[in-house]
Order: C-alpha cells, then structure tokens, then sequence
C-alpha cells in the first residue's frame, strides 16, 4: 500500500472545464477575439492559465493577431482574477471523489494535490471542497522558483511537505503531462479516464495504469 497520493485537480479531481471555458471566453469576448467551443478549451488545458491563454489567443479562429509582452500579462491579469471570481460557479468534484478521498484518509494514506493552477484559486478550491481529506495543496508559484508540471519540482515539494519518498507515493492525474509529470518524478502512476483526455490520448502517453472509477484507484493505490 502506498504511504501518499498526489494528485492533478482539474479533470481529476474536480470538473473545472466549465468555469475555465468561462473564463477564458470572458476574457476573449472582451478584446474582441473569437469565443470558443468547449471540446477546444478542454484541449488547451493542463499547463495553467498563461498556457491555456496563448493557445486560445493563437487558434485558427481568430481572426486577430495574439497580444504578446505586457499587453499579454495584462490579459492574464484578467484572466486570472475573473476565473477566481468565478471558479466555484459549476465546478464540483467528480462522482465517487470525496468517498474515495476518505477511504484513503481513513487508512492512514496522505494526499496532496499538485496542479498549474494559480496558487491562489487552487487553494480557494482546495479549502472549499477538500480541506478535511487532503493536508497539502502545491500550485503554481514560479517567483519562488518552483517550476511547472511536468517538471518535478512541485511534486518533490509535495512530497517534501508530505514527508514521504517518491517511491512510496502514486501520481494521479488525467493528461499527457501528468503522464510526463509521474515519469520525470520517476514515481508509479495511475490515470483516470473521466478527466480532460481520452483513452487513446493516455495510452500515447505512455500512461500504463488506467482507471475508469474513483473506486478503482481506491484499490489500485491500497493494493497490497
């Protein structure tokens, strides 16, 4: 049985894809660029919101030039405090998560969650829906250093909150960087196939365990 679980927030833990589309169709709308259709922005996200802008600024739909330098921080300014805004307006954890969750804390496993999110609306999320299951909430805080997934810094600080080893923790996450995230932090993974990417996506990935149910990664991570 492993001794933590880390997991990805968006499309793993909770299903966010609403309010981002939202939100990034708020901030689009509002400089006279094209909105999107859901299926595109559930592309674009899992490398945070700077990311999810540029791809939704440069997609084919647009019928002007993306903005770059200050004029692009100050887009992702918008952006990011509208989706704080907003971010609890239609998200909610995934059927099966909270009783997965205490399961886990029940058996003494720890659990930290790993996201790009910005920092401060992750742990906004974290507090609201699982401040009593999960202890450790790491989001993206690249002034202090700490370099996005899939680079391993933020899950070694999870860990290092945590207190445990990587070889004694499982990866849990949805898409092909959090397979990358899982490999470049030479931990055991496991990926669900209710979240943002497909069977095919994961596989391609490389993803070698995958999970259709909370339940099943509830055994999957106490197997003995």
């Amino acid at each position: 049985m492993k001794q933590a679980v880390i997991f990805d927030l968006d499309g793993t833990l909770l299903d966010s894809i609403a309010d981002l589309a939202a939100a990034i169709n708020e901030i689009l709308k509002r400089h006279g660029y094209e909105t999107l259709p859901l299926e595109t922005v559930n592309s674009y996200v899992g490398n945070g919101l700077s990311m999810l802008l540029k791809r939704a600024l440069k997609d084919e739909r647009q019928r002007k030039a993306p903005v770059e330098g200050d004029e692009f921080q100050a887009y992702l300014k918008e952006l990011i405090t509208y989706y704080r805004a907003h971010c609890m307006d239609q998200t909610v954890p995934y059927k099966g998560i909270e009783t997965m969750l205490l399961a886990l804390k029940e058996k003494g496993i720890k659990t930290a969650i790993v996201t790009n999110k910005n920092t401060l609306a992750a742990t906004e999320l974290w507090e609201h829906f699982f401040k009593d299951v999960i202890t450790v909430v790491v989001g993206e805080d690249e002034a202090h250093g700490i370099k996005k997934k899939p680079a391993p810094d933020m899950v070694l600080e999870a860990l290092r909150k945590l207190e445990v080893s990587a070889s004694d923790a499982c990866y849990v996450g949805d898409s092909e960087v959090d397979v990358e995230t899982a490999r470049n932090c030479k931990m055991e993974g496991a990926f669900v196939l209710w979240g943002f990417r497909s069977k095919e996506e994961l596989k391609k990935a490389g993803a070698n365990v995958l999970v259709e149910t909370p339940e099943e990664l509830k055994e999957v991570v106490t197997h003995d």
